[in-house]
């Protein structure tokens, strides 16, 4: 799973959406009078050309990516990042108080307006992590916006394509699980009730988003000092000895890891995503062990941790110009994962400051 892609793909000289196939019953496209309000001129191509690889700027707005990562922390502050250090406002960062003014009617009723501040208060008393949730999607957005500006991380525009159009493929089809004949233009208008058009917009902006989050998150394991590791988790003391007992007579360390351990990662022998530098257990095993050595025991949480060091590589340097080739060849042979993402998430969240007290303000709940 996240960038301000609109402007991206302007760059990027990304095409428009396409007009659906056979338009939906009940949806038509904006008069013309309201073409340009309705759609930001941002999103319109440049003449920058379909083959021009889309730059990350800094200070853009998107739709979040997939990246479903946790909920950011409520009590750090936000701010985007300028490439020499710089801030620059992201989304509803400030001060933590709430706007003056009449604020933002979302409705009118009876006459009078629904204030945006109704909405969200609603919102978040009945369904405050799914109000939370999405709040956290903007927020990664914003961190991967930052990050791949600093970076200056580049994505071709054939790529943004094929991973659009492999994101519109996936969609159809389980769209057609459940309702078989129904093209997604059509889902989205007639179920979802929805405009097709800002809908494949809002998933070309995904897809970028997608993009740009594994080559900011790869970029950071490769620029930080990590380890390469397998680990044993297991409950109790008695499982502890039996692991030390097999692997004291010579057993492979993954196949007692897919004999003992309870952790998911058994069925690959132990194998974990790289493990990056940090107060972590499984950080500090990663660096207090020699490489090539198993780990002492060290309870965590309600379980033995042990590990073996495979490697630790020598951190690489340079601008995305150096650095870019090495992060496409690494993600081919190995995608994101859980635990990777969540230590550049960690990262960030120190790097980059975020204040969503903003968001609770508007929504009535008090700052904590």
């Amino acid at each position: 799973m996240l960038h301000s892609v609109l402007l991206v793909l302007a760059a990027c000289g990304a095409a428009p959406n396409p007009r659906p196939v056979d338009q939906p019953v009940g949806w038509a496209p904006p008069k013309a009078a309201d073409t340009n309000a309705a759609q930001p001129a941002a999103s319109k191509p440049d003449a920058a050309g379909p083959s021009a690889p889309a730059r990350a700027t800094d200070g853009a707005t998107t739709p979040g990516a997939a990246t479903g990562a946790p909920s950011a922390n409520a009590n750090t502050n936000a701010q985007n990042n300028a490439p020499s250090g710089g801030s620059a406002q992201a989304g509803a960062v400030g001060s933590g108080s709430a706007p003056s003014g009449a604020g933002l009617p979302v409705a009118i009723v009876a006459g009078k307006p629904v204030d945006v501040r109704e909405l969200l208060a609603q919102w978040v008393h009945h369904k405050s992590a799914e109000a939370l949730d999405e709040l956290d999607h903007i927020v990664l957005t914003r961190l991967v916006a930052a990050e791949a500006a600093r970076l200056g991380v580049e994505v071709s525009a054939e790529l943004q394509k094929s991973t659009y159009e492999a994101a519109v493929a996936e969609t159809e089809k389980e769209i057609q699980k459940r309702r078989p004949g129904v093209g997604l233009d059509a889902w989205v208008d007639q179920v979802l009730g929805l405009d097709p058009l800002a809908y494949r917009e809002r998933m070309r902006a995904d897809a970028l988003n997608q993009l740009l989050a594994e080559r900011v998150t790869r970029a950071f394991l490769l620029q930080s000092e990590h380890a390469i590791v397998r680990v044993i988790v297991v409950k109790s003391e008695a499982d502890v000895r039996a692991v030390q007992e097999a692997l004291g007579k010579g057993e492979a360390f993954e196949e007692v890891a897919k004999r003992f351990s309870v952790d998911g990662s058994s069925k690959e022998g132990g194998r974990v995503p790289p493990v990056v530098r940090s107060d972590t257990a499984m950080g500090k095993l990663a660096f207090e062990t020699p490489v090539g050595k198993v780990s002492e025991p060290r309870y965590n949480q309600g379980a033995w941790l042990i590990a073996k060091v495979e490697a630790r590589p020598e951190p690489k340097q340079g601008t995305w110009r150096e650095l870019g080739p090495a992060v496409e060849a690494d993600l081919k042979a190995r995608g994101i994962e859980e635990l990777e993402f969540s230590q550049w998430r960690s990262a960030m969240l120190r790097r980059y400051q975020v204040d969503i007290s903003p968001f609770l303000n508007l929504s009535g709940q008090p700052v904590r």
